[in-house]
């Protein structure tokens, strides 16, 4: 079977006959290199330590696509995270050569990194541009209707990087078999290897759709840190955007968002992508609390423009017409969460869905919930009256979304409680003050109140901040707290990694009375 795949090319479209789902994806994996999967899917021998033939960089890209497409059609996420830890999905992903390789388990301390025998390193700089070419002729999405990269997304996408992957790969060792490397090179310096930005987009992509917030953060870590964000013309718009969204969807802060988002303006800016793109990068800037001041600086200048469809054969650019609701919605909170919504891009948004009323945004309950936070952000933050005194075809479209959001956030304390909120409340009740749990009436759902000093308590678990990095809030935490803020609440967070480190109830009493009396003084 190996032998008979030459190139990234043939496995994709192979992997993609055996797509009736993502365990019949996996096992043509393991018949496509049978050495590896006899291994145990590792790159390194088992009892050598040698490396294996196995899948080059571009291979495991698209086996990782095509993967992460069939894992999208599963209805649970709890499924896609069990998926994560296959022994063949981290076989693939160790493939990527991002990260020093896994040594044989209890036999050696393999301190180099990879081999380089896939191709010689100083031809990564020369094949730069080919690939770029190669992807750029198979660039071909149809717009979706969510600010998500559909399904489709990932399949199409990934055949560019197959497409361009295969010469390449099949030239490196003149032997035209997908499987088949050069012998490590003797007394060579081992090392990590550097990734393409269309290897390195779809590689996070398949990580954030595979991991999402849980798994692959020293992975992902690894990817973003040996990608060159330098050179504009390696990439294209859209791929910076996949990368920004699967940076939001893992909650995976990096230092390197500001060169992101430089990058995108030397390409263009937000102009250069479609509306379902330019939704995706907004929403993963807001979700990680990063401000795009230069772009919202374009679109405050020019108006939103938005390219057309791929596959289109019209030119130009669309405006805010072009958005569907849950676009236009996703646009209108990651602007509120930026603390943008004063701005020319908001205002431009909110006369968009004005002047379509309830019967041009529909009654999706997601997108109505979305829109409401959007839109309680201009009554709390914004300065124009317009935001407060609406007129009617936006007053309708307003409570639609208000009864949505009160209908969903009602107590549920079965699915909502955290065991440290129950500890937080038991600490409370032994200061003798009297509380309620998962308090609705500020128009948010606040784990734990004191009604009398209007004070909400927020137990921030791993869900409120970055994944890897503690201090970083994201973006709908950090609104909430403004927000509660506004409505004359005085707002505690308690961290989870604080409170774990607590032992018996005198510190928890004590910790919880430091903060009660800071937010008093504060207030006074």
């Amino acid at each position: 079977m190996a032998r008979q795949l030459a190139g990234p090319t043939a496995i994709l479209n192979y992997l993609k006959q055996q797509s009736r789902g993502l365990e019949d994806i996996l096992d043509a994996c393991e018949r496509i290199w049978p050495e590896w999967a006899d291994n145990g899917c590792r790159m390194l021998n088992l009892q050598d330590g040698t490396p294996v033939r196995g899948p080059k960089k571009a291979e495991a890209a698209a086996a990782l696509g095509v993967a992460a497409e069939s894992a999208l059609n599963l209805q649970s996420g709890r499924e896609r995270m069990f998926k994560a830890r296959d022994r063949r999905m981290l076989g693939l992903i160790e493939a990527l050569r991002v990260q020093e390789a896994r040594p044989p388990p209890g036999k050696y301390e393999y301190k180099g990194g990879w081999q380089q025998h896939d191709r010689p390193a100083e031809e990564d700089a020369q094949s730069s541009s080919t690939l770029s070419e190669a992807a750029a002729e198979r660039e071909a999405l149809l717009d979706s209707d969510t600010a998500v990269p559909s399904a489709t997304a990932f399949s199409d996408t990934i055949s560019a990087a197959a497409a361009a992957g295969a010469t390449r790969d099949s030239s490196s060792n003149g032997s035209g078999s997908a499987v088949t490397s050069a012998p490590a090179q003797k007394g060579g310096a081992p090392h990590v290897t550097k990734l393409h930005p269309v290897a390195a987009s779809e590689a996070l992509l398949s990580l954030a759709a595979f991991g999402g917030p849980v798994f692959f953060q020293d992975e992902m870590e690894a990817i973003i840190q040996r990608v060159n964000l330098d050179k504009a013309e390696a990439w294209r718009p859209r791929r910076i955007a996949d990368v920004v969204y699967a940076l939001g969807l893992s909650h995976h802060w990096t230092s390197r968002l500001p060169e992101l988002e430089a990058l995108l303006v030397k390409c263009g800016g937000l102009a250069a992508l479609t509306a379902r793109e330019s939704a995706s990068i907004m929403w993963g800037l807001a979700t990680l609390g990063h401000s795009p001041s230069a772009l919202l600086a374009e679109v405050a200048e020019r108006g939103w423009q938005f390219q057309f469809p791929y596959g289109s054969r019209k030119k130009g650019f669309r405006g805010v017409e072009a958005l569907k609701p849950k676009q236009l919605s996703t646009l209108m909170w990651s602007l509120a969460a930026m603390e943008a919504v004063d701005s020319k891009p908001y205002a431009d948004l909110w006369d968009e869905v004005a002047r379509r009323g309830l019967s041009g945004m529909g009654t999706d309950a997601k997108m109505l919930m979305q829109f409401h936070q959007a839109a309680l952000a201009a009554k709390l933050e914004g300065s124009q009256e317009r935001y407060r005194r609406p007129d009617a075809a936006m007053a309708r479209v307003l409570q639609v979304a208000e009864a949505h959001w009160t209908a969903n956030i009602k107590p549920n304390r079965a699915s909502r409680e955290s065991l440290y909120e129950g500890q937080i409340a038991a600490t409370l009740s032994s200061l003798g003050l009297f509380h309620l749990r998962e308090d609705v009436t500020s128009g948010y759902a606040v784990d734990l109140s004191i009604p009398r000093d209007r004070v909400a308590i927020e137990a921030d678990g791993p869900s409120h901040m970055a994944r890897n990095d503690g201090s970083r809030v994201l973006g709908h935490t950090a609104m909430k707290r403004r927000h509660l803020a506004k409505l004359g609440w005085k707002v505690v967070q308690i961290p989870y990694f604080e409170w774990d480190e607590l032992i018996g109830g005198g510190a928890q009493r004590r910790y919880v009375n430091e903060r009660l009396e800071a937010v008093t003084a504060a207030a006074v």
